[in-house]
C-alpha cells in the first residue's frame, strides 16, 4: 500500500482545483440569477420595458429585417406582469437551489454529492428542453458546464468515500 493518501496525488489536486473553480462559476451564476430575480420583482414593468427597449435599440438598428429582428421585437413586447413574475420566480428558485448545492459541496458533506448530481442533471434536462424550444445556445453552454461539474462531483464523491474508508480501516 502506498504511503500517500489519495489527497496527495497531483491529479486529484488538479481536479479538485477545477472542481472548486466550477463551483465558483456555478455560485456566480446563482448570484446573477438572484440579482436578476430581485430586479424583476422590484422594478415596475414600465421601467423594465423602457430599459429593454433602450438596451436593444442599437442592436435592432444593426440587424436587417428578418427572424432575429422579429424575435427582438417580440422580446420587448412580451414584458408583462405575469411573464415578469414567472421569470423572477424562475431566477430566484434556481439561484437558491444552486447556492444551497454549492454551499453543501464546499462544506464537503458526503450526502450533498449525489443530491448535487441529481440537481445538475435536472437542470440539464430543463435546459435541453428550453434549447430545443427556444433555440438559445446559452442553455447548451450551461449543459456543457454542468456535464463537467457532474463528472468532477463524481470524482470528489469517490475521493470522499475513499477517505472515509481509510479513516475507518
Amino acid at each position: 500500500m502506498s504511503s500517500h493518501s489519495p489527497a496527495d496525488t497531483r491529479g486529484y489536486k488538479f481536479l479538485h482545483k477545477v472542481f472548486l473553480v466550477g463551483l465558483l462559476l456555478k455560485g456566480a451564476n446563482a448570484f446573477l440569477e438572484l440579482v436578476s430575480g430581485l430586479v424583476l420583482l422590484l422594478l415596475p414593468i414600465a421601467t423594465l420595458q423602457s430599459a429593454t427597449e433602450t438596451a436593444l435599440r442599437p442592436l435592432m438598428r444593426l440587424l436587417p429585417e428578418g427572424p432575429w429582428h422579429a424575435r427582438l421585437e417580440r422580446l420587448t413586447a412580451s414584458i408583462t406582469p405575469e411573464g415578469t413574475l414567472f421569470a423572477a420566480w424562475y431566477f430566484l428558485s434556481h439561484a437558491l437551489v444552486k447556492l444551497l448545492v454549492v454551499v453543501c459541496l464546499v462544506k464537503g458533506w458526503v450526502w450533498a454529492y449525489p443530491l448535487s448530481i441529481a440537481v445538475f442533471a435536472g437542470f440539464m434536462t430543463f435546459q435541453t428542453w428550453e434549447f430545443f424550444h427556444g433555440h438559445a445556445i446559452m442553455y447548451m453552454l450551461l449543459n456543457i458546464m454542468d456535464v463537467f461539474l457532474i463528472l468532477l462531483t463524481v470524482n470528489e464523491w469517490r475521493h470522499a468515500m475513499r477517505l472515509k474508508h481509510l479513516k475507518t480501516a
